[in-house]
């Protein structure tokens, strides 16, 4: 399926399947603005093809590789979105055109949880622990970028996951033992401890860490800085290193770390955004 713009033409990736995929209608301010796929919406993922004779950037960050461009909308991305279309060798100013797209804002729920003083009261050597797991977790995501893999161009929730209740949304926010505290930036799928936790799509393992917020967890590169993120697992059985596919199991649903029952936290990162599962991920 070809997009047209004015001044270049762009593709859809029409090899994606998932519910982030279906829309590529994008349409910018602009009339001129080339028509892009993805979720225009806070939370959401747009994305396109584009032949050689062009980059894309926000901002100075140059968000196109190998052909690929993709940008991922954060929890509070504003309401205008500039992109900046760019040939390699041009990038002068006024040698590049900026378009102008309008991110949906959303409304999010708050959500109200009681969990041990050991989890909210944190001495400094835990703080330390915790910031130095932070800065692993950025760290990997930011250099996740894995130009050959394709896997998030097909990213589905596992059979075995689908029906389950979901306990929290993303963007909710978090009200923990009365205290205002981070937004929840994931899905948790309320699977009863053992469950077989799939990867939502083929791709390596970057972490495989026992975490004190997060638990046991894993985070897999799916290719073009798309990460997927497994938490409070009982059990991980893959390496960093590893490859997995799609069906493979790599831990069982447990609830270790900073959690109030059994359940998976399944996030979805594009480089350092969180973005959320539901709009990116098919079978929710």
């Amino acid at each position: 399926m070809k997009l047209v713009g004015k001044f270049f033409t762009i593709y859809a990736l029409c090899l994606m399947p998932c519910a982030l995929y279906a829309n590529c209608g994008v349409r910018g301010v602009e009339a001129s603005a080339p028509v892009l796929c993805g979720i225009a919406r806070q939370g959401g993922m747009l994305y396109g093809e584009l032949d050689d004779n062009w980059n894309v950037y926000s901002g100075d960050e140059k968000i196109s590789m190998n052909g690929i461009f993709i940008i991922g909308l954060d929890r509070d991305h504003p309401e205008n979105l500039q992109l900046r279309f760019c040939k390699p060798a041009r990038r002068r100013a006024g040698d590049c055109s900026v378009y102008t797209y309008r991110i949906e804002q959303r409304t999010y729920q708050e959500q109200r949880i009681t969990v041990s003083r050991v989890f909210d009261e944190l001495a400094a050597d835990v703080l330390r622990r915790i910031e130095s797991e932070n800065a692993l977790v950025r760290r990997n995501r930011a250099e996740a970028a894995n130009l050959d893999a394709t896997g998030f161009m097909d990213m589905r929730l596992p059979d075995n996951m689908m029906g389950h209740r979901i306990s929290a949304v993303f963007g909710s926010r978090r009200i923990v033992n009365n205290y205002p505290r981070r937004p929840h930036l994931g899905v948790d799928i309320a699977a009863p401890r053992g469950t077989k936790v799939k990867p939502v799509a083929d791709g390596v393992v970057i972490i495989a860490a026992d975490m004190f917020f997060n638990g046991k967890t894993i985070f897999i590169s799916h290719g073009h800085g798309i990460v997927s993120a497994y938490m409070h697992m009982d059990s991980k059985d893959v390496r960093v290193g590893d490859t997995v596919r799609r069906g493979d199991v790599i831990g069982t649903v447990g609830s270790t770390g900073r959690s109030t029952g059994p359940h998976l936290h399944l996030g979805v990162y594009w480089r350092n955004v969180a973005i959320d599962p539901k709009l990116v991920v098919g079978g929710f």
